[in-house]
């Protein structure tokens, strides 16, 4: 949304800072709406402290290069144009949108989200309204605790794991690994490049949750031009192309 229908948002609801683990208690009131079966679109879930955003975004591009119906809940926090946070097919959601799809999960809730956890909420519900086939979701901070999380997992991307928000995720690698992968759900492809201990701890809980570790979900190649690097990828069976801004995002996507 833009920056003055944030404000109103903020304001109308009254909404709560993004501060500490509230656990997923408040979340799962806030997305009451969604089915007890979860939802009918494929989840791909992003998380990891560095690549998670352009892992996102390629993996969108590339699905709705392809053809196929499918929406991206970024959590872009420093962009101008908010509503990019929330596209679906190459389109972002409009104010009166947001608005109307916020006004209707806040009058069936008694809790207090935080504008994080409802902007989460909101993409949840457009992409359940625009009924598409993937949804790409890059979880916020972590994973376990992440508002992102209350979605079953198709498949599970972490992209890597450093010492971030050592405060909530624990002070060294392998406690930020485990609340990264507890983003994985029983059945779900888990795709990782994480190497060394963290690597191990996420092959771990992949395995006591059932889900299965995959090398890839597509097979790709990069060529170099106009000091772009362009990715030909081909997903189930379908070819798309599309860029990446820099070098350096081939090991993200990878």
């Amino acid at each position: 949304m833009s920056k003055a229908l944030e404000k109103r948002v903020n304001t109308e609801f009254n909404i709560g800072d993004r501060t500490g683990n509230t656990g997923l208690d408040r979340m799962r009131e806030v997305t009451s709406f969604m089915p007890d079966s979860g939802v009918d679109f494929t989840v791909i879930h992003v998380a990891g402290t560095n690549g998670k955003g352009s892992v996102a975004n390629f993996i969108y591009e590339a699905l709705r290069n392809a053809g196929e119906s499918v929406g991206i809940s970024s959590d872009l926090v420093s962009i101008k144009n908010y509503n990019h946070n929330i596209r679906v097919n190459g389109e972002c959601i409009t104010d009166s949108e947001y608005l109307r799809i916020a006004r209707g999960i806040m009058r069936g809730v008694d809790v207090t989200p935080s504008e994080y956890e409802l902007r989460v909420a909101v993409a949840i519900a457009y992409f359940i309204e625009q009924d598409v086939t993937y949804g790409v979701i890059e979880a916020g901070i972590g994973g376990k605790f992440d508002a992102t999380n209350v979605l079953g997992d198709d498949v599970s991307v972490i992209t890597t794991v450093g010492r971030d928000h050592a405060d909530e995720l624990g002070d060294d690698r392998e406690s930020i690994a485990e609340r990264k992968a507890e983003i994985i759900d029983p059945g779900s492809k888990v795709v990782s490049r994480v190497s060394g201990e963290p690597k191990r701890v996420i092959s771990r809980v992949t395995e006591s949750v059932g889900g299965e570790e995959v090398t890839s979900i597509a097979d790709m190649s990069f060529f170099r031009r106009d000091d772009r690097v362009t990715f030909d990828v081909v997903y189930a069976g379908k070819r798309t192309s599309s860029q990446l801004v820099a070098g350096y995002q081939t090991e993200n996507v990878e």
